[in-house]
């Protein structure tokens, strides 16, 4: 079991990750089930601790979900960037860049479209697929360890967007889902990829 002296160790070197809090966290819970009931889609929470001074507790990636990003405790910096064309490395999934052997590097990114210093009781929401990076000591003056909440809304998680909906209805028919039959829709341009991946409506499915 992890004991306070591993997170003490984890603290002084890098950021303290709580994955899945609204499984077995009752607070925690009840903000999911809230932002359930709001939007109706999946939700998931996880919570984030990381000391002051820190150049980067998160380094450039993007998330599948749909990211809520709430400051309860101390400040931490965020900068979000647009998504890079996914034609430019079309092997590599734009929902997952800069996880598991995928690098993103700043240098493959425009310039911020964020670049802000969330307080406690701020928020911030970032689209799937935009990625960001945050630190804890560029413009960030509080003395308090930094804790935030991230609320991840699983709208492509389960598929739930046009790109996903042209996909089923395709092999529904014995088609394949792909351009010309050949091409991955990564060899779309950047607008066009992110209007086919934008969400399905809020209601879509319930009953009229």
């Amino acid at each position: 079991a992890m004991q306070f002296s591993d997170i003490q160790r984890t603290l002084a070197t890098g950021t303290v990750s709580l994955s899945n809090a609204g499984f077995f966290m009752p607070p925690a819970a009840a903000i999911c089930a809230s932002l359930l009931e709001a939007v109706q889609l999946p939700i998931w929470l996880n919570i984030y601790v990381t000391q002051p001074g820190k150049a980067s507790s998160a380094p450039p990636h993007t998330d599948k979900q749909d990211v809520i990003a709430v400051q309860a405790q101390g400040a931490k910096r965020w900068r979000v960037f647009a998504p890079p064309s996914p034609n430019a490395k079309m092997e590599a999934d734009p929902f997952t860049r800069g996880k598991g052997t995928d690098i993103l590097s700043l240098d493959e990114l425009e310039a911020p479209l964020i670049d802000t210093v969330l307080e406690p009781g701020q928020v911030l929401y970032i689209p799937a697929g935009f990625p960001h990076v945050t630190d804890t000591c560029n413009g960030v003056t509080s003395p308090d360890t930094s804790v935030h909440l991230t609320l991840g809304v699983d709208t492509h998680v389960w598929d739930l967007s046009y790109a996903c909906m042209r996909a089923s209805a395709l092999r529904r028919a014995g088609l394949s889902p792909l351009l010309s039959s050949t091409f991955s829709l990564n060899k779309l341009d950047r607008e066009d990829w992110l209007l086919l991946h934008a969400p399905l409506p809020l209601g879509f499915s319930a009953a009229a």
